[in-house]
């Protein structure tokens, strides 16, 4: 669920970068009159941006650990069936 959480976000943030003029929109919505204001503006579309791909890579990094987590105990799962069932048919003969 949370890998298919991540897809979404990822495939909504790049068609927002798909958007004509996306980045120069965002900095007219923030930016002020001087050019203290007009580099402050940037810094925080781009930081803004920034932190979207570092939240996603986080999904990501933890949708993949539970998803390795889970890998683990189904493997683990099945060596112990397997050996229950081998174990069982030694034993009889």
């Amino acid at each position: 669920m949370l890998v298919a959480y991540v897809f979404l976000q990822a495939l909504q943030g790049l068609s927002r970068f798909s958007q004509p003029d996306y980045l120069s929109m965002q900095m007219r919505r923030v930016q002020g009159d001087g050019f203290g204001e007009v580099v402050l503006s940037g810094v925080i579309v781009l930081g803004q941006e920034a932190l979207r791909v570092v939240y996603l890579l986080l999904l990501g990094y933890l949708g993949s650990m539970i998803a390795g987590k889970g890998i683990q105990f189904f493997a683990a799962s099945e060596s112990v069936i397997d050996e229950a069932v081998v174990a069982g048919v030694d034993d009889d003969y």
